[in-house]
């Protein structure tokens, strides 16, 4: 698994320009990774909450995220805070991806302390 964040800041409207931030967001899953996270329905789960530059309130899921997509914030406050929870939830489903990967391998296995 792979996230790869690129952050731009675009300048919009024809008379009065505004700053419009951008997060390009790409999740690379290798079709082993996405077999495990269709399995356990982790495709559901919300990754991130965000306001995007329209206004609207959006809820990205893991299936949303798996491939890539560009997100307009109005806001560079609302782009850090999205970025943090997409870095955050892609940490726990990494984790959670390497504990299912696990499973497949079977046997005991021994743990360093």
């Amino acid at each position: 698994m792979k996230l790869e964040l690129n952050r731009k800041e675009e300048m919009t409207g024809l008379i009065f320009k505004k700053p419009r931030y951008v997060l390009d967001v790409n999740l690379e899953v290798s079709p082993e990774e996405m077999q495990l996270i269709k399995k356990h329905q982790w495709d559901k789960v919300i990754m991130a909450k965000g306001t995007m530059a329209t206004g609207v309130e959006i809820d990205w899921t893991v299936g949303n995220m798996a491939r890539k997509n560009s997100y307009p914030f109005k806001h560079i406050e609302n782009l850090a805070d999205f970025e943090a929870q997409v870095i955050e939830s892609a940490k726990k489903l990494k984790r959670n991806i390497e504990a299912a990967s696990g499973f497949t391998k079977g046997g005991p296995r021994e743990v360093e302390l």
